[in-house]
C-alpha cells in the first residue's frame, strides 16, 4: 500500500518537470500536430516527424497490473521515454489517472494523457515543450458475466474523449464516444486472453479542415479490434502481447482532401514488458510499430511499420 510521503520528493520533481512549461504549450502547437491529430483519430499514429501517439490503443493494455487503490481512490503517473529510430526523434508520453471505487468491479476514473518534446532533427518546434494530448473520462464494470471460477468474464466500459487536445480543437474536433466489450479467458495461471471489440463515434463541428499543403477530411466512425495476450511470468515480471485492428470512417469532405469518404485500416502491435519494483512502482520496455498493413488492405507495409517504430522505457507508480 502507499506510504505517506514515500514517494514525495520523486512525484514533486516529475510533477514539476513536466507540467512546469504547460503555460505555453498551447501557443507551439504546429501544423505538423494538426496533421497528426487529423490523420488517425482513434490511434492517433505517429506524424512523419515521429511525433508520439496521442492516445494508447486501450488505456490498460500496458501491463499496470498493480494499480493498488488507497481506501476507494485510486490512480497512477506514469513517464514514457519514447524514442522514434527512423527519425532520431525523442519525447516522452506521459500519463495521470485518479480514480474511484464504488466496487471491486465498478469504477469510474479519468485519465489524461500529455507529451513533452525532448528533441527533433526534423523540427524548428521548441524543445521542452509540454502540450496536453487526449483526456480519457469513463465507467467501468467487470465481471458483469462471469463463470463460477471466473475462466470467462465479460465486461463493459463507456468512455468519452473531450477536446483537449489543442491541435484536435483547431481541426473542430468535440469529443469522441467509445463503448468498449471486453471478454476474458483464462487458460492458467500463466496465461490469460483479452478480446476488445471497440466502436466509436467521432464528433467535429466540421466534415474536414485545410491545413497548409492539404485538405483532410474528419473521421465520423471508427471500430478497433484487440487481441491481448497476458503473460505473468513471474509474480513480478509480466508481459502482454496486443494485436490490434482498426478501420476508420472518414467524412466526405471535398474531392482533393486526403480520406474524404474513404475506410482507413490500420494493423499495428504493442509488446510491453514490465517489471514490479515493489507494489506500487512499475518499470518496463515497450515497441511499438507503425501500421504494418496498407490502409487500403492492398497488401503488407511490414518493412514501413517496424522501420517507424517507436522504441520506450517506461516507469510508472501508483498514487
Amino acid at each position: 500500500m502507499y506510504e505517506a510521503g514515500k514517494w514525495s520528493r520523486w512525484t514533486i520533481a516529475a510533477v514539476i518537470l513536466v507540467f512546469a512549461p504547460l503555460a505555453k504549450a498551447e501557443t507551439t502547437v504546429s501544423t505538423n500536430e494538426a496533421t497528426r491529430a487529423l490523420e488517425s483519430e482513434g490511434r492517433a499514429s505517429a506524424s512523419s516527424s515521429g511525433e508520439g501517439r496521442a492516445s494508447r490503443p486501450e488505456g490498460e493494455n500496458t501491463a499496470r497490473t498493480s494499480l493498488i487503490p488507497t481506501k476507494n481512490f485510486f490512480g497512477f503517473f506514469e513517464l514514457r521515454p519514447t524514442y522514434t529510430g527512423l527519425s532520431g526523434e525523442f519525447h516522452t508520453e506521459n500519463t495521470a489517472q485518479l480514480g474511484y471505487k464504488f466496487s471491486p468491479d465498478t469504477t469510474v476514473s479519468y485519465i489524461q494523457y500529455f507529451n513533452t518534446r525532448l528533441y527533433d532533427p526534423a523540427s524548428s518546434v521548441s524543445r521542452g515543450a509540454v502540450y496536453l494530448s487526449d483526456g480519457w473520462l469513463y465507467g467501468q464494470v467487470n465481471n458483469i458475466l462471469a463463470d463460477q471460477d471466473k475462466v470467462n468474464t465479460f465486461g463493459m466500459r463507456e468512455l468519452y474523449i473531450p477536446p483537449t487536445d489543442s491541435a484536435k480543437r483547431d481541426l473542430g474536433f468535440i469529443g469522441t464516444f467509445r463503448t468498449y466489450f471486453k471478454y476474458n479467458h483464462k487458460f492458467s495461471n500463466l496465461y490469460n486472453l483479452d478480446v476488445w471489440n471497440v466502436p466509436m463515434a467521432h464528433i467535429y463541428s466540421r466534415a474536414g479542415t485545410t491545413v497548409p499543403g492539404t485538405n483532410q477530411a474528419n473521421p465520423v466512425f471508427e471500430n478497433e479490434v484487440i487481441l491481448q495476450h497476458n503473460f505473468n511470468i513471474t509474480e513480478k515480471l509480466q508481459f502482454v502481447f496486443p494485436i490490434i485492428w482498426e478501420y476508420a470512417r472518414y467524412a466526405s469532405y471535398r474531392a482533393d482532401a486526403q480520406n474524404s469518404g474513404r475506410w482507413v485500416s490500420t494493423f499495428w502491435i504493442w509488446p510491453e514488458i514490465t517489471y514490479n519494483v515493489t507494489p506500487d512502482t512499475q518499470v518496463g520496455l515497450a515497441y511499438e510499430t507503425d501500421n504494418l498493413l496498407q490502409d487500403d488492405l492492398s497488401g503488407a507495409s511490414w518493412d514501413n511499420g517496424f522501420k517507424k517504430g517507436l522504441f520506450q522505457v517506461l516507469m510508472n507508480v501508483n498514487l
